[in-house]
């Protein structure tokens, strides 16, 4: 991997719902822009976080993909107190000559490196958002969007 550039994106600090979602997004973002060749962009909103992000449109790719992911959220779900990482790498496949045939040799040209950080969620703010969705308040609530104030109580 000697001519092979890579990109250390910033790590990303997440709750462990959010996880499979963020990676789907910064993942299908990626491949999406380095793709080589003809492909058939796909929108796609996201059904965790308010924004859109464009996949390949390749089934063998999402599957890929969604099979990757999978595997990461479950070495998390196993450890989930580390700082975690995910690569994902672009490569060529060459043939070389060997001593007994030929051997294929990948040419790692580019890859990134996804950090992630899980982050538990405090019972104050668990506590808080059942209660929203209890009383029907969903997102935005009292205060429009905006976080809620903590109060303090005094002992």
């Amino acid at each position: 991997m000697a001519n092979c550039e890579t990109h250390n994106l910033p790590v990303l600090e997440l709750e462990p719902h959010q996880i499979c979602e963020a990676l789907r997004c910064v993942l299908h973002t990626i491949i999406f822009n380095r793709a080589l060749g003809y492909v058939v962009p796909k929108d796609v909103d996201s059904e965790l976080f308010d924004i859109t992000y464009v996949q390949c449109g390749d089934p063998g790719v999402e599957a890929r993909v969604e099979a990757r992911i999978a595997d990461f959220c479950a070495a998390v779900d196993k450890r989930p107190a580390e700082l975690h990482q995910l690569q994902l790498s672009f490569y060529e496949t060459r043939r070389r000559q060997a001593w007994f045939g030929t051997q294929d040799e990948r040419l790692y040209w580019e890859a990134w490196v996804v950090s992630v950080l899980v982050l538990q969620p405090d019972v104050a703010t668990l506590q808080q958002q059942q209660q929203q969705q209890q009383h029907g308040q969903g997102q935005g609530g009292q205060y429009g969007g905006q976080p809620q104030p903590q109060q303090s109580q005094a002992q």
